[in-house]
């Protein structure tokens, strides 16, 4: 399954920054292990947003409760999941298997 993840700041971005490093190496540790497919900044400044592929919600679950965002509760967590029909060629399968391949062009 995949998951669109998004964190809004909760907290001064003083406060935010003081817990960013932690957050980076949690983000690193999971991009490693698969489980985090891409995640950056809003445009706006105002959190981030990740799309991430877990096998259920208890697994992304368990994931966030690692955040230090999240244990410092600096950010608030809004998920949506989703099973994609549509995927781009270059979009691996793995992480969504049923969606319909559409080569580029």
């Amino acid at each position: 399954m995949l998951y669109v993840v998004t964190l809004n700041y909760a907290r001064p971005i003083e406060e935010v920054n003081g817990h960013l490093d932690a957050h980076k190496q949690w983000l690193g540790r999971f991009t490693k292990s698969g489980h985090i497919l891409a995640a950056g900044p809003l445009a706006d400044g105002t959190g981030g947003v990740m799309l991430a592929h877990c096998a259920g919600s208890d697994e992304l679950e368990a994931m966030m409760e690692k955040d230090a965002f999240v244990i410092e509760r600096v950010v608030t967590v809004s998920v949506q999941s989703f099973e994609p029909a549509l995927r781009a060629e270059a979009f691996a399968a793995q992480w969504a298997p049923l969606a319909k391949a559409i080569a580029a062009g």
